[in-house]
């Protein structure tokens, strides 16, 4: 074995270069590794000082320096102080780079320098005596070692130790692009995770608008039997004179009655636009809200109500919707809390740039807004029963309490007069539901009288559902008007274009158009309708009517909406009042 060994080269010195070629390569963190290979290096050549120096575009584990990407040209880039044993015994943290000391590095071999000399000026500190030997560490840096041995670092060491510090360039190297590598893996794992939650929002999403619309479709058919159910016990009352038979009618009217609320809250997840839109103003509606729920929670619960918008600022929709929702969370906060607590509904009005608005779940629009919050200090929820509150038929409540369409309804009713909903809350710190609602101007309402109104004409009924359809005539046929039905779009058109008021085969006077039928639908039916028949009254029925939809009726003149389920009330007033317009 000693054959093979240089005799110009010790055996200290060989075991050193092992020693160090290990430290160089037993870790993949730069400040780590560099602490082992500088402490072993001072611990064999008993040194008293190293430090390891980088350009500023290496990466450096404590944030101190710039990324050379935010600098056109790395070269010019300072040095810093990574790494100093003792990091004491260095003031200088920063050599510029036009500094003396950078100008004799840049030959690329080891040097000597006296303590005294101006270039180790920036990083000697209060060393006296010794000699300084400066290695490259091509291309980031340098590495300082001091010894107070005068003489130390003859030139044979010096090469020596070059060839070490050759291997802790490598390692640098490959520590920096470890980290650049692992920097670029958590990039790319963060962008993926904004991917996949971009990806599952869109798919709540729809998942949200599926479910809306098989619940608008149920609601709808539903409707249309509790049509013939309402409009057929209305219809029986003033026939019937026993005692028994009203007490009879009394519950099967009420139990329609109950089942239409529960079809409404269907039709409110479903996020359709309400029939009956008016300015609202918000913070008397709150008054409103906080007077019914005062009735109705525990004493031991206080109720705190904060309203800043006053009687001028409103909001376009249906008064008694947005009461229901409001109402619905006053409720849900009073069951999440046992015993003592706080409810506390508030109101202020803020300002959605493009950019906040973009950024709301339910993408809104810009503009004014007026915020709604209702806060409890009740048990609070878990992220996962959290992400499912506004699904139709979700509930935490036990058998009998709760139907899960509360905030389904809640929801829907928000987003059908274009806000939205959020919510924050922790398991055991509360809940707080903000509501954001645009905001529209205050302006008069005119008072509906509620009676009865007879009428006269021919009405045409076009609704493809029979009980529906014979529920609405007889209706019209109490009214006072002379009915004729069709089952569809098509046999409507037929009967009208086939018709001669001149002749007198078939006068209409007035049409009661449903919005909903299968082949031609209520919208395609008035639009050809209108080509021919631009001034004939028309009244649309339906339980919901889409937002695009509702837009395209008005702007096909019709009459008016009147709500499934009709009750003779109301048909009245609608049909009254198109043919007074």
């Amino acid at each position: 074995m000693s054959g093979s060994l240089d005799p110009g080269r010790p055996l200290g010195d060989i075991a050193l270069l092992f020693e160090l070629s290990l430290a160089v390569g037993t870790s993949i963190d730069l400040k780590e590794n560099c602490r082992r290979f500088l402490i072993t290096l001072m611990a064999r050549k008993s040194l008293d000082l190293s430090a390891l120096w980088l350009r500023a575009d290496a990466v450096d584990t404590e944030n101190r320096v710039q990324l050379a990407t935010r600098v056109r040209d790395a070269h010019t880039l300072p040095f810093h102080l990574l790494f100093g044993a003792p990091d004491a015994h260095v003031r200088g943290r920063v050599v510029g780079a036009g500094h003396p000391l950078l100008a004799r590095l840049h030959g690329g071999r080891a040097f000597r320098l006296a303590p005294d000399a101006p270039e180790v000026a920036p990083i000697r500190g209060n060393l006296k005596g010794g000699v300084f030997a400066i290695f490259p560490l091509p291309p980031r840096g340098f590495v300082v070692l001091h010894s107070s041995v005068d003489g130390a670092f003859s030139d044979r060491e010096l090469r020596q130790l070059n060839g070490v510090m050759a291997k802790l360039a490598v390692s640098v190297e490959g520590c920096i692009a470890h980290a650049q590598a692992i920097r670029e893996i958590e990039e790319r794992k963060k962008a993926e995770a904004e991917r996949a939650a971009a990806r599952e929002q869109l798919h709540q999403a729809r998942r949200m608008e599926a479910i809306g619309r098989l619940a608008g479709g149920i609601a709808h058919d539903f409707n249309n039997l509790l049509t013939g159910m309402l409009g057929c016990t209305e219809l029986l009352r003033p026939e019937v004179s026993t005692p028994g038979a009203h007490e009879l009618l009394d519950v099967a009217t009420h139990a329609a009655r109950s089942a239409a609320k529960l079809t409404s809250q269907l039709l409110a997840y479903s996020r359709q636009s309400p029939l009956d839109e008016r300015p609202v103003p918000l913070d008397p509606l709150v008054n409103e809200v906080a007077a019914l729920l005062r009735r109705t929670i525990d004493p031991r619960i206080r109720l705190d109500v904060d309203l800043t918008l006053g009687e001028a600022v409103t909001v376009q929709g249906d008064a008694s919707g947005l009461q229901s929702a409001l109402l619905n969370l006053g409720l849900n906060a009073r069951d999440a809390i046992a015993g003592h607590g706080t409810i506390r509904i508030s109101t202020d009005a803020i300002t959605l740039d493009t950019v906040a608005a973009a950024e709301h779940e339910a993408d809104l629009r810009p503009g004014a807004h007026a915020r709604i919050r209702v806060s409890d200090t009740g048990e609070g929820m878990p992220p996962e029963t959290a992400a499912r509150i506004f699904e139709p038929f979700f509930t935490t409540k036990e058998v009998g309490r709760g139907t899960g369409l509360g905030l389904s309804a809640v929801y829907g009713i928000v987003r059908s007069h274009h806000g939205g909903i959020s919510v924050q809350t922790q398991v055991g710190r509360g809940t707080t539901f903000e509501l954001l609602l645009p905001t529209a101007e205050a302006q008069p309402q005119s008072v509906t009288t509620r009676t009865v109104v007879p009428g006269t004409g021919r009405l045409l009924i076009v609704d493809d559902d029979a009980t529906a359809r014979r529920t609405l005539a007889l209706m019209g046929e109490e009214l006072g008007y002379d009915v004729v039905t069709a089952v569809g779009g098509e046999e409507a058109l037929h009967l009208l274009d086939t018709s001669d008021s001149r002749a007198g085969q078939l006068a209409v006077d007035l049409v009661l158009l449903d919005v909903r039928m299968p082949g031609l639908s209520g919208l395609e039916t008035l639009e050809r309708l209108r080509r021919s028949f631009p001034d004939l009254p028309v009244v649309m029925a339906s339980g919901f009517v889409e937002e695009t939809q509702l837009h395209a009726l008005r702007q096909l003149g019709i009459q008016g909406i009147v709500q499934k389920p009709v009750t003779l009330e109301a048909l009245s007033h609608h049909l009254a009042a198109s043919r007074s317009r």
